[in-house]
C-alpha cells in the first residue's frame, strides 16, 4: 500500500508495517498493528466486533474479551489518556477510529516488483496463452510513459478498485456491442494484471443505457476507498482503431492503443494502463479473434439484460468452439440467468466432469454457478456441498471475487439449515473477500445477510445498522430486489423494537420497489410487510385491502403463515383464520417458523379453548417445539408461554410456567416478545389479584407505551386494575392517541372505582380462563 497515515504525533506506514511516534519507532505485535490499521482504513464508519475479529484473526474462536484486551493495549499506545480519544467504543456494536487523521502518499518499497505467480486466473470468459515475446515488446513500448508517472501516484491508484465505464463510441464508430463488450475486455485485462476491478454488472446497473456520469458512478460506488474510474472511448482511424483509456481525475494515468484489429487495440490500451498502475500486463491474445469477439458479444448482451439474444449468439458457435470450457461455462450461466435451470444445471455438472484438476479457479467458477442453481431449487445440501468445494479450491489462489461468492453460498446454506453462528462468520469472511475484490454489490449483499442473521439472533441495534447501510448501498447500485429485501427487514426490525412509526417510514420504498420487481413471491412479501406495518399503526382498512388482494385465492404459498396471522390481527376473528393457521402449521418441520410459528400456535390454542381440543393443540405444539434438535430462543419462549396459557385455561397452577416464559423473554430482550408474554402474564396476575406482580411485569413495557398501541393498552389495563382514576385517564388518552382504527375494550373505558385487589385464589378455583377444555 502506498499511503501513510498521520494522527497526533504518530505516523503509520502500512507498506513497511511500521508505526512511528515523532522520530522513534513504536514496536507493535502483528495483531495490534492489523487491528489499528483496519480501524484507521475504515474510519468512515463504526466497525463491528465480529468484523474486526474476522479481519485480524480470520476465525471465530477469538472472544470479545480478547479483542477488548487488544483495543485496551492499543489505547495505551496511541491515546493520550488511554481511554477512547482515538478509538471510541460504540456500545453493543464495536469500535470507531475518531482521531483526526491525514493521508499522505508514500513511495512504494524499492524492492517490490511484479508479484510472483500466484495462480491468478481471469474470470474465465476467454482463454489465454502466454507469449513472452509479445509481452517484452509491450513492456518496451510503454516504458517511457511509465517513467512519467510518479511511483507514489501509481501505487496509490493501484490500491483503489477500478471501475471501467461503458465505452464511448466516437461519432458512432463500430457496433453497439462494443459499448459493454469492450468495457468487459478492459476490466478483464486489468483484473488479470492484478488490479481490483468493480464487476461490470455493478457499473451497468448504475449507468443503464445513458452516457456515464463519472460523478454519479463515483457517488454510487463510494466506500472506504474511492474507486478509480476509467473512462474509455473507441474511434475509427485510417489504419483501423484507436482505444483510449483515461483515469478520471488522474491526467497522467492515460493509455492509448492503436491497431488494425479492434480487440488488439483494446488489449494494448488496457495493458498499457496496467503497467502505469504498477502491474505486469496480463499476456497475449486469448485465442482466436473471432471466438474472443463472440464471447464479448455474448457478455455485452447479458450485461444489457438481453439473455435471449445472448443465447442466440451462443448458438452461432461452431462445433470446436462449443467444446471449449469458456463456451460451456458461458452457455450454462446464460441459461441460468434466463431462468432455464435444467440446462444450466446439466451444463455446470458436465463442465465439472471434464475440467482438469489443475484448473482450480475455473472449477470453482463452475461450482459457484452450480450453487446458484441449487439455491433456486432449494437444494440446501447441494448448495452447501458445492460452495464448500469451491472455497477449498480457491484457498491459496488470488481470486477474491470467486472466493467471496463461494463463501456467500456456504453461509446462505448454513443460515437456511439453522446454523446461525456459522452463517454469521461466513458472511463476515465473504464480505472481506468481496471488499478486497472491489465488488460493492457483493459487499452490500453481505451486509444485508449479516443484518438478517443479527435480527434472527436478537441483535436488533446491530441488525438495524447493517440493514440500513445495505438499503442505502443497494439503492445506489440500482439492485431493486435486494433493496426491497433490505427495506422489508428494516421494517420488521422496527416492529420487533415496538417502533411502528419508524416501520411505517419503510412502507413507501417497499411499495415502490415491490412494483418494480418481477418475482411474484417478492411482490407478496412487499404487500404483506406493508400490511403488517399498517396494522401496527392502526390503519386497518388499508391493511385489509392489501390482504384481500392476496387472500382471494386462499392465502396459498410460502407466506401462508404470516398472511394468516395478519388476517387474524386485522379482524380478531380467530375462527375465520383457524383453517389457514392449521394448514400452515401442519406442514411445518419441528422447530422451524420461529416467532411466527409460536404466535400461530398460541392463536390455535386460543381458538380451541371451548371446543374440547385444547389437549390436541398443546400436543401439536409440543411436537413442534420438543422435537427440534436444538430449539432456538424464540421456540423456547413461545413454547413456554403456550404451556402457561394452557395450564391457566385448564384451571391448573400456571405461575411457574408464566415465570419461565417471562425469563425467556427477558433473556432475549426483544421488545415485541416482552410485550407478547407480558400481555398474557399481566392478565393472569390481575386475575389472581397480584397487582404488585402485574405492576412489576408491566413496568418493563412502560417505556414503549408512548409509541406502541399494545404497550399503551397494557398500561391502561394495569391502571384500570389499580383503580387510580388520574393515572387511568392519562393511560386511556395515550391508548386512544395510538389506536387509529383499533378498538379499545369497552370495560377499560369505564372509570375504575376501586382497585381490583383480592386474595390469590386457589389455582383449582381459577375458572375456565383462556383455554378451558369444556
Amino acid at each position: 500500500m502506498a499511503r501513510r497515515y498521520r494522527f497526533g504525533g504518530f505516523r503509520l506506514d502500512p507498506a513497511t508495517r511500521e508505526l512511528w511516534q515523532d522520530d522513534r519507532p513504536v514496536v507493535l505485535p502483528p495483531r495490534l498493528f492489523e487491528c489499528l490499521l483496519w480501524l484507521i482504513e475504515h474510519r468512515d464508519r463504526a466497525v463491528g466486533r465480529d468484523e474486526l475479529i474476522a479481519a485480524v484473526w480470520g476465525r471465530s474462536a477469538v472472544t470479545d474479551n480478547v479483542l477488548a484486551q487488544v483495543v485496551a493495549r492499543l489505547r495505551r499506545v496511541v491515546d493520550a489518556d488511554a481511554r477512547d480519544s482515538a478509538i471510541r467504543t460504540v456500545p453493543r456494536f464495536g469500535y470507531r477510529w475518531v482521531a483526526a487523521t491525514t493521508v499522505e502518499s508514500a513511495a512504494a518499497p524499492g524492492a517490490a516488483g511484479p508479484p510472483a505467480g500466484t495462480g491468478r486466473q481471469r474470470r474465465g470468459r476467454r482463454w489465454r496463452a502466454v507469449a513472452l515475446g509479445g509481452l517484452a515488446v509491450l513492456l518496451l513500448a510503454v516504458s517511457i510513459a511509465w517513467l512519467r508517472v510518479p511511483v507514489a501516484q501509481r501505487a496509490d491508484a493501484a490500491a483503489r478498485p477500478a471501475a471501467v465505464l461503458p465505452v464511448e463510441r466516437v461519432a458512432g464508430a463500430g457496433e453497439e456491442w462494443m459499448r459493454l463488450g469492450l468495457m468487459a475486455l478492459v476490466g478483464d485485462r486489468l483484473r488479470d494484471a492484478g488490479q481490483p476491478v468493480v464487476p461490470d454488472e455493478s457499473v451497468v446497473a448504475i449507468v443503464g443505457d445513458a452516457a456515464p456520469d463519472p460523478a454519479a458512478v463515483a457517488a454510487a460506488l463510494a466506500g472506504a476507498v474511492p474507486p478509480l474510474l476509467i473512462a474509455a472511448r473507441v474511434e475509427a482511424t485510417e489504419g483501423g482503431w484507436r482505444v483510449r483509456l483515461q483515469a478520471v481525475g488522474e491526467p497522467d494515468l492515460v493509455s492509448v492503443g492503436d491497431g488494425a484489429d479492434l480487440l488488439a487495440a483494446a488489449r494494448a490500451a488496457s495493458d498499457g494502463l496496467a503497467v502505469r498502475l504498477g502491474h505486469a500486463p496480463a499476456g497475449a491474445a486469448p485465442g482466436p479473434a473471432a471466438f474472443e469477439r463472440l464471447l464479448l458479444e455474448v457478455e455485452a448482451a447479458t450485461l444489457a439484460g438481453e439473455t435471449e439474444a445472448a443465447l442466440r449468439l451462443l448458438d452461432t458457435a461452431d462445433a470446436r468452439q462449443r467444446e471449449t470450457p469458456e463456451w460451456r461455462y458461458r452457455a450454462a450461466w446464460t441459461a441460468f440467468v434466463a431462468g432455464r435451470l435444467d440446462p444450466a444445471e446439466a451444463g455446470f455438472a458436465a463442465l465439472l466432469e471434464d475440467l482438469p484438476a489443475d484448473a482450480p479457479v475455473m472449477r470453482a467458477r463452475a461450482l459457484n454457478g452450480l450453487a446458484n442453481v441449487q439455491y433456486e431449487r432449494e437444494d440446501l445440501t447441494g448448495l452447501a456441498r458445492s460452495a464448500e468445494q469451491a472455497v477449498a479450491l480457491l484457498r491459496g489462489h488470488d481470486a477474491p471475487g470467486e472466493l467471496g461468492r463461494a463463501l456467500m453460498g456456504q453461509a446462505v446454506a448454513a443460515h437456511r439449515q439453522g446454523r446461525t453462528e456459522a452463517a454469521r462468520q461466513g458472511f463476515f469472511q465473504a464480505r472481506l473477500a468481496l471488499e478486497r475484490a472491489g465488488d460493492p454489490l457483493g459487499v452490500a449483499r453481505a451486509n444485508l445477510s449479516l443484518g438478517i442473521v443479527d435480527a434472527r439472533q436478537g441483535r436488533l441495534p446491530d441488525a438495524l445498522v447493517l440493514l440500513q447501510d445495505a438499503a442505502q448501498r443497494l439503492a445506489a447500485l440500482r439492485s431493486a430486489h435486494d433493496e426491497l429485501l433490505a427495506h422489508v427487514h428494516v421494517a420488521h426490525v422496527h416492529l420487533l423494537l415496538l417502533d411502528p412509526a419508524a416501520a411505517l417510514a419503510q412502507a413507501e420504498p417497499i411499495a415502490r420497489l415491490g412494483g418494480r420487481v418481477r418475482s411474484p413471491r417478492a411482490q407478496v412479501l412487499a404487500d404483506l410487510t406493508r400490511a403488517e406495518v399498517l396494522l401496527a399503526n392502526g390503519r386497518l382498512d388499508a391493511a385489509g385491502e392489501l390482504l384481500r388482494r392476496w387472500c382471494a385465492t386462499g392465502c396459498d404459498g410460502p407466506e401462508r403463515l404470516p398472511l394468516a396471522l395478519a388476517r387474524r390481527a386485522l379482524g380478531g376473528d380467530i375462527d375465520a383464520t383457524l383453517p389457514d393457521l392449521r394448514t400452515a402449521l401442519a406442514g411445518l418441520p419441528a422447530g422451524e417458523g420461529g416467532r411466527d410459528a409460536g404466535r400461530a400456535w398460541l392463536a390455535v390454542l386460543a381458538a380451541r379453548r371451548t371446543g374440547g381440543a385444547g389437549g390436541a393443540a398443546i400436543a401439536g405444539l409440543r411436537a413442534w417445539a420438543g422435537d427440534a434438535p436444538a430449539a432456538t430462543a424464540e421456540v423456547r419462549l413461545y413454547a413456554a408461554l403456550a404451556e402457561a396459557e394452557y395450564a391457566a385455561g385448564q384451571g391448573r397452577p400456571a405461575g411457574d410456567a408464566y415465570a419461565a416464559a417471562w425469563r425467556e423473554a427477558l433473556a432475549g430482550a426483544v421488545p415485541s416478545d416482552l410485550l407478547e408474554v407480558a400481555d398474557a402474564y399481566v392478565g393472569w396476575l390481575i386475575r389472581q389479584g397480584d397487582l404488585a406482580g402485574a405492576s412489576h411485569v408491566a413496568g418493563h413495557l412502560a417505556g414503549w407505551a408512548g409509541r406502541d398501541f399494545g404497550s399503551a393498552l397494557l398500561q391502561l389495563r394495569l391502571r384500570h386494575a389499580l383503580g387510580h382514576p388520574a393515572a387511568w385517564r392519562a393511560a386511556l388518552a395515550q391508548a386512544r392517541a395510538l389506536a387509529g382504527e383499533r378498538p379499545i375494550p369497552a370495560a377499560l373505558q369505564v372509570e375504575p372505582t376501586a382497585p381490583a385487589i383480592g386474595t390469590t385464589p386457589d389455582p383449582a378455583q381459577e375458572g375456565p380462563g383462556l383455554l378451558g377444555d369444556g
